[in-house]
């Protein structure tokens, strides 16, 4: 069990706090914080209550875990929240919460205090003892499979966690000071609020149920909730690896072929059991194609986004504002395959694994892109210990010169947020620094490059070798991989439990990546070394691909990729995510 503090408070008239993108407008607010002391773990949840002296129903609107997999639970279960450091001071008089916001400048802030508390942790021992039980009321939200990218399915599930101990505190004043333009929390500094009333006690949180209540599934709008589909990257490097399977790999074309077909099952979701109350009529339909890897090569990058921004203004927020982060994508090459023809159509490139270091990032690309985005510590090694970076490339906050992409040496999953790495290694990459003269990269504009020109991006023709994915697929991959690509991705990314819940809320979503006029690009000469890690907590993608290596659970194994095999870009794109009917009407991808 773990001990909670929550406290209501009671304004005197409607006041927004701004959970992303939009603002909530309410009377009645709670906070609560929850702390797990036998792992070291806060949750701070900010909700919406009915009534600030009898509360009946809570509702939480924006909330902060530092357990990188308990705030993947929390929000499995409709629980908004976001990794962030909670720091508490050693007389527990303080709790802050650091987190990626924006202050006054255009760019965002990577470990700003975002909201302290004051005075709520220390009133254990105080007050007289009560009965409290009140549930949450929560959304669990997925994109809608016709119109993904303009809404959203929302379904009701409650919660009732059980308390015990509980005491009520008479007289306590609580003390709230925030810092950020977003989120904005400025509601909670006003000068002499008191809570209305505050409880102490034990929390014990309930296990999943398939409790959600039957109401009908209602639509919502994503732009009111996440903003539009449509994104803007500037100053984008890449450093890619190009893994041929069939040189790798320890197993012959079978296996490989077994393994991606592995990696690739989840957009095959449409041939399981059918589910939903058309699913009879609609079964046939969907279960005369498969998606299929086209080629045995994948794609390993790690990237540096130096300008995350909405193509559109979405208030509170500009279009001047962007965020930083690195990831690291695994890409497969997939194509729809008719079993009634056999040459495949509709290329795409599909993400099974993907770390980052942006808490924002994270939560839209689980949220509403189909991404099963982990977080993730990218580090230099600097005196022979591992350093993290900030999403934007620096080692502190207050250090001036960015990091190259080429020196990140570790890249580790989070286990808790703030301090030194602390989670299980993914991958270390040894790369030849000399390789990464800067004079190095040919600046190009893809869209007059000839098709015998050594452009560097992805896959070649000699990559497909199967006969549904010669000639025209791959022609087109190979030209069209110079302009972008198609991205397809499935939601809802979520625990198993939930996944089965949601069958017939799982869709496809798809969008589009493109590059704008200019991209540089390098060919290194080096040979890379890439160690990769099968740890215990790592997503099952990941353990797939390691297992294709070779390399079994909790072990490691290196490959090394001669010049040619890697590659670096600099350049700018666009992603806009497409309504699925939009696709799947057989709309031609014209770019």
């Amino acid at each position: 069990m773990a001990r909670f503090w929550l406290a209501t408070l009671a304004f005197q008239r409607p006041v927004a706090l701004i959970p992303p993108p939009s603002p909530v407008r309410a009377r009645f607010w709670a906070i609560e914080i929850i702390f797990d002391e036998a792992i070291n773990e806060y949750a701070v949840l900010l909700s919406t209550v009915d009534d600030a002296g009898q509360p009946a129903k809570l509702m939480c609107q924006l909330g902060f875990a530092n357990g990188a997999k308990s705030c993947n639970v929390w929000r499995d279960r409709g629980f908004p929240l976001v990794d962030a450091i909670i720091r508490v001071s050693s007389d527990k008089s303080e709790l802050a919460i650091c987190a990626p916001c924006f202050l006054e400048p255009d760019e965002m802030h990577y470990e700003a205090t975002l909201i302290s508390i004051k005075n709520i942790m220390l009133v254990n021992n105080l007050g007289t003892s009560a009965e409290l039980s009140i549930p949450y009321e929560q959304q669990l939200q997925v994109p809608e499979s016709a119109f993904p990218a303009t809404r959203l399915d929302e379904k009701t599930v409650t919660w009732l966690p059980q308390r015990s101990r509980v005491k009520e505190i008479k007289k306590a004043e609580l003390q709230f000071s925030w810092g950020s333009r977003w989120p904005s929390l400025a509601p909670l500094g006003q000068a002499g609020l008191k809570p209305n009333k505050i409880w102490s006690g034990m929390i014990k949180l309930p296990e999943w149920h398939t409790g959600s209540r039957r109401d009908p599934i209602l639509r919502e709008s994503r732009r009111r909730l996440f903003g539009e589909a449509e994104f803007r990257f500037e100053d984008v490097e890449v450093l890619g690896f190009r893994i041929d399977l069939t040189k790798v790999c320890p197993g012959d074309k079978k296996h490989i072929d077994e393994g991606l077909a592995k990696l690739v099952k989840p957009l095959n979701f449409h041939l399981g059991p059918a589910a939903g109350p058309h699913a009879s009529a609609t079964r046939s339909a969907l279960s005369d194609f498969q998606y299929r890897p086209a080629s045995r090569t994948l794609m390993l990058e790690l990237l540096h986004y130096g300008k995350m921004k909405l193509k559109a203004d979405t208030p509170p927020l500009a279009g001047k504002d962007f965020q930083s982060q690195h990831e690291l994508a695994l890409r497969i090459n997939v194509g729809r395959v008719d079993d009634d023809t056999s040459q495949a159509r509709d290329a795409a490139t599909f993400v099974p694994a993907i770390f980052v270091d942006n808490p924002w990032s994270k939560v839209l690309g689980r949220a509403v892109q189909g991404f099963d985005k982990r977080l993730a510590d990218f580090c230099i090694l600097h005196n022979g210990n591992a350093r993290r970076l900030l999403p934007n490339g620096l080692l502190s906050a207050d250090d001036k010169e960015r990091q190259p992409l080429g020196k990140i040496a570790q890249i580790g999953l989070v286990k808790r947020s703030g301090g030194e790495p602390n989670g299980q290694l993914l991958l270390e990459l040894d790369c030849p620094h000399r390789e990464f003269d800067e004079d190095a990269f040919i600046r190009v504009n893809p869209r007059f490059v000839f098709n015998s020109f050594p452009f560097p991006v992805h896959w070649r023709q000699t990559d497909f070798d199967e006969a549904q994915f010669r000639r025209s697929f791959a022609r087109a991959v190979v030209t069209k991989t110079r302009y972008g690509f198609r991205s397809i991705q499935v939601s809802p990314i979520c625990e198993h439990k939930l996944r089965q819940e949601l069958r017939a809320e799982t869709a496809w979503l798809t969008g589009t990546f493109n590059f704008r006029d200019d991209v540089s690009f390098a060919r290194p000469n080096g040979t890379v070394s890439l160690t990769f890690h099968a740890a215990e907590d790592a997503p099952a993608a990941w353990k797939e691909l390691c297992k294709l290596l070779g390399i079994n659970d909790g072990g490691n194994g290196c490959i090394s990729l001669p010049g040619g095999s890697w590659y670096r870009i600099r350049c700018a794109m666009d992603f806009t995510g497409d309504n699925g009917l939009d696709w799947y009407a057989g709309q031609a991808w014209a770019l």
